[in-house]
């Protein structure tokens, strides 16, 4: 089965997506473009200890009480956001309207950008897992830290970036606050595109119920795409966000069949240690069960077609997980997990 879902990844006019770097997904690498790096080209800062994305085996986390509550700060504005298609990927632009606080973290933060994984194949679409088990899609929001802001002086420049990242479960109940942006994917299929979405929704509407958002693992890790500098506070919530697959195809006739290809595997560094804020309530979640249509789709990217192609590869060490062909990574299958409340 195949499953259709948004893409919007870490790569805008920001400093930890630089053009100079020229770099792409190993099917974007012709013998013509010669300027085009793949991912064996990414360079030795992508192959560092403290990488992400990783595995969370929720039975080794400890509960940390210093991480609490999340204060949220502009996120109930509501307003028509301006979407981009960047040639590496796609992005709502959140244009410094929010800022989040608290929640263990050491300074405030600036929302910049939020932006969506996904697979084409159903529950393999997340970069992060919670004890090897995937979600149809995983939502990031990402943050910069406010100058004069930080509390931990030891920790700067290694929490520069925050990222909110949320599990998405593809399912049978349509999230009617997902729509706008469903909707507006179908306007940028290409490189250089961009447009405002047609309905105004604020970043809290994407969002679990409030209570859900007390749930996280913490740890310090790196961005998943050059010059994948390690530099992020990572905040992984545990309840997943709805989302009807009907809205996943709702994009379909802006994409067309792509041709098919292998992903290149990144091999990525050693487990994180990683706070969680509660107890775990154990148990991985499951999706209700709905008829799915089989899809395989393509969305144009630097002039080449890409699509989200998976593959299931176990071994005693690494797990191997990916976004697109050329982005897959060794995940760190035993991760040593520290937990908060």
């Amino acid at each position: 089965m195949w499953l259709l879902l948004a893409l919007l990844v870490l790569a805008a006019a920001r400093p930890w997506a630089r053009a100079e770097s020229h770099w792409c997904y190993q099917t974007q690498v012709e013998p013509s473009n010669f300027t085009c790096l793949g991912p064996d080209k990414w360079g030795s800062s992508c192959q560092k200890d403290n990488q992400s994305p990783i595995n969370i085996a929720t039975a080794k986390a400890q509960v940390d009480p210093k991480l609490g509550d999340f204060h949220f700060s502009g996120y109930d504005t509501k307003q028509k956001w301006a979407i981009q298609n960047n040639g590496h990927s796609v992005m709502v632009l959140l244009e410094d309207k929010a800022t989040i606080s608290g929640g263990g973290l050491a300074a405030r933060y600036r929302a910049k950008q939020l932006h969506l994984h996904w697979s084409n194949v159903l529950d393999m679409g997340s970069e992060h897992s919670f004890d090897g088990e995937r979600f149809a899609m995983e939502m990031h929001i990402v943050h910069e830290k406010e100058s004069g802001t930080s509390k931990n002086k030891n920790q700067d420049h290694k929490d520069d970036i925050a990222v909110l990242a949320f599990m998405v479960e593809a399912g049978c109940k349509k999230n009617n606050n997902f729509q706008p942006l469903v909707e507006a994917l179908t306007y940028i299929p290409r490189p250089n595109m961009n447009t405002m979405m047609n309905q105004s929704f604020s970043i809290s509407d994407l969002l679990p119920k409030k209570e859900s958002l007390k749930h996280y693992f913490r740890y310090l890790g790196s961005l998943t795409t050059p010059d994948c500098d390690e530099k992020v506070v990572w905040t992984v919530f545990q309840e997943p966000i709805q989302l009807h697959e009907n809205q996943v195809h709702r994009a379909q006739p802006r994409v067309q069949p792509p041709p098919p290809s292998s992903p290149e595997i990144i091999p990525l560094g050693v487990g994180l240690a990683i706070w969680d804020s509660t107890s775990p309530p154990g148990g991985a979640n499951t999706s209700p069960s709905c008829s799915l249509v089989i899809v395989r789709i393509e969305i144009v990217i630097l002039g080449a077609p890409v699509m989200a192609q998976w593959v299931k590869n176990l071994t005693n060490t690494y797990e191997d997980v990916g976004l697109i062909p050329g982005l897959a990574q060794w995940v760190k299958d035993q991760a040593l997990l520290r937990a908060a409340v």
